[in-house]
């Protein structure tokens, strides 16, 4: 009822283990205006069939499922690659992940001793190091995590230039790429990195709600190839 409330132009897909009451909540009407899956999400053969049917191409996806750790593992080594650049890739509940009766479930590729919220650590090195060090460097573009649950957000496509498509930032992330970028020199937070992720969707609704908020950047740039107070000349441009 939340998702049709919040999205009701969006196309949506509900999948469900417990068949029974998903012909239950069929017939209640509880799924009006939803496609509908079927199936363990731990078992590879019925994800193949949920993306099959899907067609995948996913903008968002949500994992409030069973909340087993091997079952998590599983659904995302599918699904991820089905969602779309830019896309949203939410886990919740992974609060139960050291709970003994949240590591009852296995499959041939993942023991009970796994733990999810273990490789969501491993995840933030391959963020932080982009495939040095031992990290690995994948399609993942960001990560958040709040009490009890996370995001992951996938890299959206890129244009030449190292620019980034407009029509896959978020609004306050376009608007923090447009204003460094019309800026000289252009600052290597939008260039080099991809920091307008972070900025945009924290840094700039955070001063939209506190404008007389007080701030300490650490690092003028002195040492850059470029002069020094690009950022310097964001910040004072933004706030």
């Amino acid at each position: 009822a939340l998702w049709k409330k919040l999205f009701p132009q969006a196309d949506l897909w509900e999948a469900e283990y417990n068949a029974t009451c998903v012909e239950l909540s069929t017939k209640q009407g509880k799924l009006d205006g939803f496609n509908v899956l079927v199936g363990d999400q731990g078992n590879n053969e019925t994800l193949d069939e949920w993306i099959k049917k899907s067609e995948g191409g996913f903008d968002v996806i949500i994992d409030d499922g069973g909340h087993q750790n091997c079952q998590i593992m599983a659904s995302f080594i599918k699904l991820w690659p089905t969602v779309k650049p830019g896309g949203l890739y939410f886990i919740e509940d992974l609060s139960v992940g050291k709970w003994k009766g949240y590591k009852e479930y296995s499959t041939a590729s993942c023991s009970k001793k796994f733990v999810f919220s273990h490789k969501l650590q491993e995840w933030v090195d391959d963020l932080v190091y982009q495939g040095l060090y031992g990290s690995n460097k994948w399609d993942v573009h960001f990560m958040f995590c709040q009490a009890e649950a996370c995001v992951l957000g996938k890299k959206p496509p890129e244009s030449q230039a190292n620019k980034f498509v407009k029509t896959e930032l978020l609004a306050e992330e376009g608007f923090f790429v447009d204003t460094a970028g019309s800026l000289k020199p252009v600052t290597d937070k939008i260039t080099t990195h991809s920091y307008h992720t972070m900025y945009g969707q924290y840094l700039l609704p955070y001063y939209q709600s506190k404008p007389n908020m007080k701030m300490l950047e650490i690092g003028l740039g002195c040492d850059m190839n470029y002069e020094p107070g690009a950022s310097v000349a964001l910040w004072k441009k933004l706030f």
